[in-house]
């Protein structure tokens, strides 16, 4: 993993991340952008949580991580959520109450400097890591929160998500955006191949075990794709350039598409997933009395 000073926000994210992703937040929930929970759940799943533990979701979102981890440490257990966009939280807390999750609560939170005052079970987030700047830095920092047996949970893209469709908007917006090459080169830690991610975590002596997988996400219409775009961090890129270029973008991708996929189609787009499951087993040397 190279030393990038350029941060993932300042390439693609106009103005803050609290409020791009807030504005966001009422739709994260809903379909087209239902596969976050679909996505969630699996890293759940691998995760392994019993009940009784205590978790750390990182980046919570709308809850699609920290809601079936709640489920899943019923009873006995714990789950926080912290995220940097104050809206998500509270669109998080809602989904909560209506899942009837227990002991599950989310806090309005920069993952760069909190700090808990609970030793962990485990640590997980849901596509989040790659947001820290640093993110040598802030394992560092989450390896002094665990329990002796513990365990880090993390989902990154292994390629650019959402092809067929993102990579043609993505040429779309090359035309309008002439350094968006150089900004995607720049926020490439996004997505992360199998030696990227074991040197990343090589160093905080757990078992890493890598899990590379591929969703096919069933969209729908182009409308929904759109729905999508603007609910993702491609609308940072989109709110770079004025109305007026954005309204003849939106015009000219989806001539594109159709003529590409035809009228009607049902569109799909791929959702290339690298899970990073971190098993810890330290050994807690005794302590004597003199």
């Amino acid at each position: 993993m190279d030393n990038q000073r350029t941060s993932h926000l300042s390439c693609m994210i106009p103005d803050s991340a609290d409020a791009l992703f807030s504005r966001m937040a009422d739709q994260f929930d809903r379909h087209p952008l239902s596969f976050w929970s679909l996505l969630g759940q699996r890293l759940v799943e691998l995760t392994g949580l019993k009940p009784g533990q205590h978790v750390l979701d990182i980046g919570s979102g709308t809850g699609a991580v920290a809601i079936p981890a709640a489920q899943a440490v019923y009873p006995g257990g714990s789950v926080l959520g912290i995220d940097i966009a104050k809206r998500m939280v509270d669109v998080a807390g809602r989904r909560a109450r209506d899942a009837g999750a227990h002991r599950l609560s989310f806090h309005h939170a920069d993952a760069i400097t909190f700090a808990t005052r609970r030793r962990l079970d485990a640590i997980l987030g849901g596509f989040s890591l790659f947001f820290i700047e640093d993110m040598p830095a802030a394992l560092e920092r989450f390896r002094d929160w665990m329990k002796p047996t513990s365990s880090w949970s993390f989902s990154f893209w292994s390629r650019q998500p959402f092809a067929p469709l993102g990579d043609m908007l993505l040429e779309d917006l090359g035309a309008l955006l002439p350094g968006l090459a150089a900004d995607m080169a720049a926020i490439r830690h996004r997505v992360a191949d199998q030696t990227t991610l074991t040197n990343l975590f090589a160093d905080f002596g757990g078992q890493v075990s890598l899990v590379s997988e591929l969703h096919h996400f069933p969209v729908g219409t182009i409308d929904l794709w759109w729905d999508l775009v603007m609910h993702s961090d491609m609308r940072g890129l989109i709110e770079r350039i004025d109305p007026m270029q954005r309204e003849r973008l939106k015009r000219r991708h989806f001539h594109r598409v159709e003529e590409r996929f035809g009228k009607n189609t049902f569109l799909t787009v791929e959702l290339p997933v690298r899970f990073v499951i971190v098993k810890f087993s330290r050994r807690v040397e005794p302590f004597y009395l003199l």
